[in-house]
């Protein structure tokens, strides 16, 4: 009897276990299954993701290709029509293909906008494309940014920024930005002064010409002295620095309607004591404009200041104004005076004039 009631206890423990074991292998298949279709699903997130990617690539590239397409038909028609027709709708495919991201595209019509090239001038939207330029890596972006803040063109005048964006575009090698900081800690405007910190920045400039006359020996050099002193500029002077100087030099050129702008900065300048703004002074009293009466006495006037200052373009309105007896009589022996001077020191206005002197007035000489 006891060993019958040992019996069925082991027969009992062996149905439980079967029981135990078969309800592990049902769970599992449970689990395998599961984890299949876990994987299937998964699987196909991850066919769906990258075909989605795939697809993303694809549009991308075309949007590109397309882009370049109209950058190159847009640069094809503005570098052969004259017709202003013809340079709107360049510059509507420029747009359409800086709308596609394209970096080029882009950067030109930034300064298509700040500059007012072929329409009306619109800064505002130029800093917007600039900004965008900025954060996408580009040099061209970083340095007008660094440009704008420096001198408050369409945004909050602020010489940190300006500092920081200028350097963001020497580093990615514009060479503008190597320029402008090169001068900058050569002369101490808004840093302290460096000499390493300039020559490492003109250095990048130095050798990126040499390498381009190395590879075309042929191409025409035009050198320029530096000054020998540096016209006392300090960092809490109003200055012309290369930049804003080329900019306001640009639309008093123009004639722009921003001639006022230029005519308020050059007399800024001047009263600084920059030789830029006298001597451009100079010429926009010689030639007269919306902004100021033509006025031979006050163009002698600051072609003199620049002039005593040593600045080639001041030594060139002297020499024009007494070739031309403008507010002074005739004299041709101070007229190529002036031009010789000028002359030597690069100008190749006061060359030409030099040149015209020696063809036309040769027993005058």
């Amino acid at each position: 009897m006891k060993a019958l009631s040992v019996a069925l206890l082991l027969l009992a423990l062996l149905v439980s276990v079967h029981k135990t074991e078969k309800s592990f292998e049902n769970q599992k298949e449970k689990n395998v299954s599961k984890q299949e279709a876990l994987n299937e699903s998964q699987l196909l997130t991850m066919q769906d993701t990258f075909s989605s990617q795939a697809e993303d690539l694809a549009r991308r590239k075309k949007n590109e290709e397309r882009g370049h397409q109209l950058y190159k038909m847009s640069n094809k028609i503005l570098k052969h029509s004259k017709s202003k027709k013809e340079k709107e709708e360049a510059y509507q495919f420029l747009t359409k293909a800086a709308d596609m991201g394209h970096l080029k595209a882009m950067e030109k019509l930034a300064a298509a906008l700040l500059f007012g090239y072929h329409g009306p001038q619109n800064i505002t939207a130029a800093v917007t494309l600039y900004e965008t330029l900025a954060e996408k890596g580009s040099h061209k972006g970083q340095t007008a940014l660094g440009f704008m803040f420096s001198y408050g063109i369409g945004m909050e005048y602020n010489q940190a920024k300006a500092l920081v964006y200028y350097t963001f575009g020497s580093l990615g090698g514009n060479l503008i930005s190597q320029m402008i900081l090169g001068y900058r800690y050569w002369v101490g405007i808004n840093v302290p002064r460096n000499c390493e910190a300039a020559l490492t920045n003109y250095r990048k400039v130095a050798y990126f010409i040499a390498d381009k006359l190395e590879k075309n020996e042929e191409m025409p050099v035009e050198k320029v002295r530096l000054m020998e002193k540096s016209e006392n500029l300090s960092s809490n002077n109003d200055f012309l620095d290369w930049d804003v100087h080329q900019y306001y030099k640009f639309l008093a050129e123009r004639g722009d309607t921003q001639i006022l702008k230029a005519f308020y900065y050059f007399l800024k300048a001047a009263k600084a004591g920059n030789t830029h703004g006298m001597a451009f002074l100079g010429k926009m009293f010689l030639e007269g404009s919306v902004a100021v009466t033509q006025s031979n006495a006050s163009a002698f006037k600051y072609f003199t200041m620049a002039a005593e200052k040593g600045n080639a373009v001041g030594l060139w309105g002297l020499g024009l104004l007494y070739y031309q007896g403008k507010g002074v009589p005739v004299n041709y022996t101070e007229a190529f005076k002036y031009f010789h001077i000028a002359a030597e020191k690069g100008l190749a206005d006061a060359q030409f004039q030099l040149g015209v002197m020696y063809h036309s007035l040769p027993k005058c000489l």
